[in-house]
């Protein structure tokens, strides 16, 4: 088993992929390279519109994490669906570019810290009497190590 080793979180901004405004991170393994926001981005647009998420009925807005893991960078792309569920999809990209996978995987220990800040942020802002997308929205995960 691996020994837990805070790794670099950076805010990346938010994007939007056609009516869907996503926050975006990034996470780094310590002595990585970070990886480029930018370079994920049309993967998750086309992925994004290529699967049944901007089909099924969503609020609109979501997060991506992309993250920079010891054997591979790793994209999570999140969608709050109503009914308060958030959907996902996942891809890796092993040094031949990103592609999804079909595993079930979920997220791993390190990016389980933006998704646990998003569900409290989620309640926090959109569980309440006047939902606020755009307090969801700006609100966001401190950089650094985590």
């Amino acid at each position: 088993m691996t020994l837990y080793a805070p790794r670099m979180f950076k805010r990346s901004g938010i994007h939007t992929f056609g009516d869907i405004a996503l926050k975006c991170y990034t996470i780094t393994v310590k002595g990585q390279v970070p990886v480029d926001i930018d370079r994920a981005l049309p993967y998750a647009r086309q992925s994004l519109a290529g699967s049944l998420l901007p089909w099924l009925q969503h609020k609109g807005v979501g997060y991506l994490i992309y993250h920079a893991g010891e054997d591979a960078n790793w994209l999570l792309t999140r969608l709050w669906m109503q009914g308060d569920i958030v959907s996902g999809l996942i891809a890796g990209d092993h040094g031949h570019g990103l592609n999804p996978i079909p595993t079930p995987f979920v997220e791993c220990v390190w990016e389980a810290v933006i998704c646990e800040f998003e569900r409290n942020c989620w309640v926090k802002h959109m569980m309440i009497e006047a939902p606020d997308p755009d307090a969801w929205l700006m609100d966001q995960l401190p950089e650094g190590l985590h």
